[in-house]
């Protein structure tokens, strides 16, 4: 409490002194009950509590009845009212903006090509077609949405005459004036005013509307409480998940006996020290009794709780504790004062609502002590596969499959194909077993899942050959078919992306092949006749297929390779034939297409006049 309001709330106690003298109690009661409001605050203005003093206490009755009555009236009410703080704090949520995910349709009239495609709803004889059948979104921010809309479709003209006359819907101008506070609707409204104003769509439908930030509070991995027990394990460079080797499924397989549903706590702890501090024999023994105790949770079963909570226990037993991310950067550790060293390291992970025990490769961790989060940026490399021979590939119907493959010793990671090449199928079923794999994701679809179980690496790929297109779905029934077609597109790459054809470009080689890239020829066309037919143009987009399959031999540049400027004391006939020459050339020639072009030939003949 400030010292304005205890300053105020002793002027009102000297007040009921000085004006109580010769009152009943009733009336001082009632006086104290409205120095108790003001001091809860539920009374907010100092002159509003001393008027009802003054008039409870007044000599004249009709005064003092009128203020009991006044009094009478709002007690019950000032009682049950909220105090200020509270009060302008809902104030303050009511003015604030909040951030809503809007899913919405988007309708047109035009008619599309496919004639089998029905409208999606028609009004006033106008046939109104789905622009697209995905459900598009925006995230915006409003004080409150308009929950009359949700559900409704609203026409940009609500009549034939509207729309030749350019009468917009209110309703709908001002849906659009919302939603365009997302950036990515904003420049589509924008896209279709400038290049299609005609295909702009004529009706709207918002689908669902989800409240995404009710409390403004920023997420923080230290007090979010830790429950879910979903997933037993996860694919992770510093995780192993060790099999039972009699089981029918992988569910079976990795399943923990001693795992509580909503305790990920109890079981981390357990995998750590179920042999030591948590063993029958100890003296002073680690229970999940004794760490609800300490952390003081009556709802840890239900809740779970919070690295910041679960300190108090790692202090209790002096427990060295280190807790990573899932990009393996330290977001939390705690060295006791005086360690035990029979009680070993507690290395964990966290992610998705659960932590995870690290039980592999430790000291490789142990470097790992900044709590920097990685930076992810765009490479101009490109990685060459430095395999010489391809992986052989085993194929399996189902997940269980993989239970039962025949695994050497030396074996450390094994190729799969699904037979019906249906990962998006294994990918669900993995998961429903417990376990949480490496996905990856290429143009629409699961192209890869990894699993590593009892240290052994399991990679799933997909049968299409070219993984980055949605097109070319291939599904073979024996894997012997599906290595033999592996190895032919293994063999195709090694060759499209030879490492000998691989080149040494410095700043200079760089500017000259920017400066000189090709452009198809869109000029003026000559006499056939003056075109050299031994001319092959090479185009950096690859565009030219007939060119790819003449050319017999590519130019590599080294560290030696260096330009030098023409002049006449060069005799081009005898430089070297596999010399690049750099030219300068007259304009509108279909041969060159561009004042300067690099070209390349050992029987080239320059003219000086024209180059």
């Amino acid at each position: 409490m400030n010292k304005f309001i205890q300053r105020n709330i002793n002027q009102l106690k000297r007040l009921k002194t000085k004006n109580t003298e010769g009152a009943t109690k009733a009336t001082v009661k009632r006086i104290d009950e409205i120095i108790k409001l003001y001091t809860e605050r539920k009374i907010s203005n100092k002159t509003t509590a001393e008027n009802m003093i003054k008039g409870l206490t007044s000599d004249n009755k009709r005064e003092r009845d009128k203020a009991f009555q006044k009094y009478k009236d709002n007690i019950k009410e000032l009682k049950e009212r909220q105090p200020l703080n509270q009060r302008m704090a809902e104030t303050r949520k009511r003015k604030r903006k909040n951030t809503y995910l809007v899913n919405f349709l988007l309708y047109t009239l035009r008619k599309p090509k496919n004639e089998r495609i029905k409208p999606a709803f028609t009004v006033n004889g106008r046939a109104f077609y789905v622009e697209s059948f995905d459900v598009r979104s925006a995230t915006i921010e409003a004080i409150q949405f308009p929950k009359e809309v949700i559900g409704k479709r609203i026409l940009r003209y609500l009549t034939d005459e509207d729309d030749f006359n350019g009468l917009q819907n209110p309703e709908f101008v001002d849906l659009i004036k919302m939603l365009e506070e997302d950036e990515e609707f904003k420049d589509l409204v924008q896209f279709l005013r400038d290049f299609h104003y005609d295909n702009l769509f004529d009706a709207i439908k918002i689908a669902k509307v989800e409240l995404v930030d009710d409390t403004g509070e920023k997420f923080n991995i230290m007090t979010e409480n830790l429950t879910r027990t979903v997933n037993v394990s996860i694919y992770h460079r510093y995780i192993h998940t060790p099999i039972t080797t009699n089981a029918e499924t992988v569910k079976e397989a990795i399943n923990k006996g001693h795992y509580i549903e909503n305790e990920c706590w109890i079981n981390l702890l357990t995998d750590f020290y179920a042999d030591t501090i948590m063993n029958e024999r100890t003296r002073n023994r680690l229970t999940r009794d004794k760490v609800i105790e300490i952390i003081g949770r009556t709802d840890f079963s239900q809740k779970g709780a919070s690295i910041q909570e679960m300190e108090a226990v790692f202090k209790t037993y002096g427990i060295q504790v280190r807790i990573y991310n899932f990009f393996a950067q330290l977001i939390y550790k705690y060295d006791p004062p005086k360690r035990n060293h029979h009680i070993k390291t507690l290395y964990a992970m966290v992610k998705n609502n659960h932590i995870y025990a690290l039980n592999y490769d430790l000291k490789s961790i142990q470097q790992k002590q900044d709590c920097l989060m990685p930076s992810v940026r765009a490479s101009t490399d490109y990685y060459l596969n430095e395999k010489e021979e391809p992986p052989k590939y085993k194929m399996i119907k189902c997940l269980n499959d993989i239970l039962n493959l025949e695994i050497n010793e030396e074996e450390k990671e094994i190729y799969l194909v699904p037979e019906l090449n249906n990962l998006h199928e294994l990918f669900f079923e993995i998961i429903k077993s417990g376990y949480e794999p490496r996905i990856t994701f290429q143009a629409g679809i699961i192209t890869d899942i990894r699993l590593k179980l009892d240290k052994v690496k399991y990679v799933i790929k997909t049968q299409n050959l070219i993984k980055s297109s949605p097109d070319g779905c291939i599904a073979v029934r024996d894997e012997q078919t599906y290595n033999r077609m592996n190895e032919a597109i293994f063999k195709f790459n090694k060759s499209l992306f030879n490492p000998l054809h691989k080149s040494f470009y410095n700043d200079i080689d760089i500017a000259i092949l920017d400066e000189t890239r090709t452009i198809a020829p869109l000029g003026i066309f000559y006499d056939k006749k003056s075109i050299p037919k031994n001319i092959i143009e090479l185009d950096r987009c690859k565009a030219f297929t007939k060119a790819i399959i003449d050319i017999a031999k590519i130019f590599v540049f080294n560290q030696f390779d260096i330009w030098k400027v023409y002049n006449d004391t060069f005799d081009i006939n005898k430089l070297n034939d596999l010399t690049i020459y750099y030219v300068h050339v007259e304009p509108h020639d279909l041969t060159f297409c561009d004042r300067t072009r690099i070209i390349f030939n050992k029987n080239i003949t320059l003219s000086p006049a024209r180059y």
